[in-house]
């Protein structure tokens, strides 16, 4: 994946710090959309939008 950077995407969104993104790269790289899935009970962001973020980095 390539175009914007972990840390504008994050400031952009509004999401606490770029390595959440850089996870969700990993996850979508190794296990595509279902690698995405929320993967606990504490929801902090849908899979659509972790989607919508990575279909922006694009």
């Amino acid at each position: 994946m390539s175009g914007k950077g972990s840390t504008a995407l994050a400031r952009a969104y509004g999401i606490s710090t770029h390595s959440i993104i850089l996870d969700w790269v990993h996850r979508f790289e190794r296990r595509g959309i279902k690698g995405l899935k929320d993967r606990s009970m504490s929801q902090e962001y849908s899979s659509q939008f972790k989607v919508d973020v990575l279909n922006w980095k694009t």
